[in-house]
């Protein structure tokens, strides 16, 4: 004599379809009227395959989006995929001095609006390049 209930047999294209679309395995079983765990013991490849497919699906249609500029799936994807991220520059002020010297400011300045080449080499702030002596 068996023990436990009678096995339920299933569509496995069922199993595959609704984890396709993201349905974790206890609303899948509800839905075809299982227990969880005759999904794992039975179905577990179908239920790879669908939520495989899932996100197949879910890449496309942010991969499209992208394609279309949105601007916030490009910088997600960038971030996602690419491991891009935002960055912040933090200045470490040294406690003796208390404060940053012109040539530092002049320097992070310089990073950060790109214009690296833009100082004039002289160490004087006032005089420009286009300034000749008369």
């Amino acid at each position: 004599m068996g023990s436990g209930r009678p096995r339920k047999e299933l569509e496995p294209e069922q199993v595959r379809k609704l984890a396709g679309l993201h349905c974790s395995v206890d609303e899948i079983a509800d839905i075809l009227g299982c227990g969880r765990d005759t999904i794992y013991r039975h179905y577990k490849e179908e239920l790879d395959i669908g939520r495989a497919e899932g996100r197949m699906r879910l890449r496309t249609m942010q991969f499209k989006s992208a394609q279309s500029g949105s601007a916030a799936m490009l910088i997600w994807l960038g971030k996602q995929i690419l491991g891009q991220k935002d960055q912040q520059e933090i200045a470490v002020v040294d406690e003796e001095e208390k404060r940053l010297s012109e040539e530092d400011v002049d320097a992070m300045l310089n990073r950060i609006t790109g214009n690296e080449n833009s100082g004039n080499g002289s160490g004087d702030k006032k005089s420009s390049p286009s300034s000749t002596s008369e």
